[in-house]
């Protein structure tokens, strides 16, 4: 019963860290495309060079929550299944 508890902990942890670690991946990204766009306004932004600003699309909320929950579900999904055999 404790294990049954335990695996759903880590279980989590885990996916927080995933999560976490590709919000830093993000985060490190984005800084990479302002200083990108900083640099060429700095020189001037003429209208017939290319913008440096590949994309901005960013994940929404939902989109973070639904990937974290799925590995949390599944992984949960697991443990019951081991526990029923």
């Amino acid at each position: 019963m404790e294990v049954a508890f335990r695996e759903p902990g880590l279980t989590w942890l885990k996916a927080a860290e995933q999560q976490v670690a590709s919000l830093r991946r993000e985060r490190e990204e984005i800084i990479t495309v302002i200083e990108k766009m900083l640099e060429w306004i700095a020189t001037g932004a003429h209208a017939g060079t290319k913008t440096p600003l590949e994309s901005m699309l960013l994940a929404s909320y939902d989109e973070r929550l639904r990937g974290w929950s799925n590995l949390v579900e599944e992984e949960q999904a697991n443990v019951f299944r081991k526990e029923r055999k």
